[in-house]
């Protein structure tokens, strides 16, 4: 469709893509159980178009509105609920993604945190990641976001000193793994997710430097691609820094009469695979440069991301941060998080079914280790699930080990975003130097919020130590486990001693 545009006497022409055979028979299941429920709920009258259902509402009665393109449904159903929690699953429409060139994250982290945990996106990809010189390296462990929500974290180079890195962080109630291409393109990192029904999401992250202009380089990636479309994914969606700026993404052209250039070759690789690329707008400017579009968004149908927004960059990056909804149902676990009541628990009858175990021959001493370690742990789960109520838990309220954000603060990203979208409209001294103004007023202030809140932590940590341990925890991906036992203090090394 977007060949057919470049023409002037087609630019009217609008055409919807239809949906998948699996996304038509998921529609059709939830447009009949909505109806049904309606009907169950209202004594049998007709469901309501846009509008809540009649009748009052029942304590226990939960009212779940489906968006469907454009008709919004309101249904009210006791248990089993559309968009809401079926039997421990939550069913989304759309997967909310963030991306972003970040030229060296670690600096930024903060600014990160802040600007996805309200939003909480499904899918963040990151490019250049790795400082360009550093003595200090920071490993993966500390580009952790726990304060934005849990995520499963993949990585490419972060920890080799190939490439600038990448990094995507996927929802961890989704069902993700990672795919290894057969094509050797340095930077890039495939993700796989499962979808509804039969249909699986592959999700792509890129980086092409421009430093490297070889032929063997750019067939490559345009490989890559071609090698991403026939591995038989129902949707596909590629992100990444491709580095074309004589592309113009409005008429499909480049610059000049070149067919075999790199950008061309790359344009034949998009229409031969039958891929659609929807940024169109400058992703890239720095001072008096002219901005280009070199971040890209590309998948295998034109109605596959809505809701694109340009935004302003992290921190003193140069590329802008794009917000983006991709169209897909999949189901999300919400699997219930039960809590162990132990300040509730029956202690004297605990105490007397363990004084009943005869330990000596229970605990033999010819046994090994692991195996009285075992019985023992299986006898503490029994009577801990047999005199230990639980509880299911539902968070509530803010989360822990999160630093708060003052008015001012958000103002100033508020601001640093309005003053991105008139830098991409027009290039005026002016505004540029504004934007300049309040980005670096807007990193500061964050970085300020931060330490406000880790030095009230250590001021508090004799009164509060387990407030302080906590935040502690929450930056470290390993934990520690049982050292190993010794008979004799002084003799650590002997291996009968361990």
């Amino acid at each position: 469709m977007h060949y057919i545009r470049s023409y002037p006497k087609y630019q009217k022409v609008n055409v919807s893509n239809d949906l998948t055979k699996s996304e038509r028979e998921e529609e059709k299941r939830l447009w009949a159980e909505a109806k049904q429920t309606s009907r169950k709920q209202l004594g049998g009258l007709p469901v309501q178009s846009a509008g809540t259902a009649m009748g009052e509402e029942s304590s226990k009665t939960k009212k779940v509105k489906r968006e469907t393109k454009n008709v919004n449904i309101n249904v009210q159903k006791k248990g089993k609920v559309f968009n809401g929690n079926v039997n421990n699953f939550t069913v989304l429409p759309k997967l909310n993604c963030f991306y972003t060139y970040a030229d060296q994250l670690f600096n930024k982290m903060s600014e990160l945190i802040v600007r996805t945990r309200d939003n909480k996106p499904n899918i963040i990809g990151i490019t250049e990641v790795k400082p360009k010189a550093n003595r200090y390296k920071p490993s993966t462990a500390e580009y952790s976001i726990p304060e934005v929500g849990n995520y499963k974290m993949f990585e490419k180079n972060i920890k080799s000193d190939e490439g600038r890195g990448l990094l995507m962080y996927v929802d961890s109630n989704l069902e993700a793994t990672e795919i290894t291409m057969k094509t050797e393109f340095q930077e890039n990192l495939f993700i796989k997710v499962k979808l509804n029904q039969n249909d699986k999401l592959l999700v792509g992250l890129i980086y092409r430097t421009p430093s490297n202009s070889s032929k063997e380089y750019n067939d490559k990636l345009v490989n890559l691609m071609s090698e991403a479309t026939d591995m038989g994914y129902s949707h596909i969606l590629i992100m990444g820094d491709f580095n074309y700026p004589e592309i113009n993404w409005e008429t499909w052209n480049t610059k000049g009469d070149r067919p075999n250039s790199t950008e061309n070759k790359f344009l034949e690789a998009l229409q031969d695979n039958f891929l659609y690329q929807h940024t169109t707008k400058p992703t890239r400017w720095r001072g008096a440069d002219t901005p280009h579009t070199l971040d890209l968004l590309i998948t295998n149908e034109e109605e596959m991301i809505s809701n694109l927004e340009y935004m302003s960059p992290l921190g003193k990056s140069d590329h802008c941060v794009l917000s983006f909804d991709f169209n897909c149902y999949v189901n999300i676990k919400r699997a219930p998080k039960i809590a162990n009541l132990y300040n509730h628990g029956n202690y004297k009858e605990f105490i007397q079914e363990l004084n009943k175990i005869d330990w000596h021959n229970k605990l033999n001493a010819e046994n090994s280790i692991d195996k009285n370690w075992n019985y023992f742990l299986t006898i503490l789960k029994e009577l801990e699930s047999r005199f230990v109520p639980t509880k299911t838990m539902t968070q509530i309220g803010k989360k822990r080990n999160v630093f708060p954000i003052d008015k001012k603060t958000r103002e100033l990203i508020r601001r640093k975003n309005i003053l991105s979208k008139k830098i991409i409209t027009k290039q005026d001294p002016e505004t540029r130097a504004e934007y300049n103004k309040v980005r670096n007023q807007a990193k500061t202030s964050v970085n300020k919020q931060k330490k406000l809140f880790e030095k009230r932590l250590s001021e508090n940590a004799k009164r509060n130590p387990k407030a302080i341990w906590s935040y502690i925890k929450s930056k470290s991906k390993t934990r520690e486990g049982i050292g190993d036992l010794h008979v004799e203090t002084e003799d650590v090394k002997s291996e009968k001693n361990r």
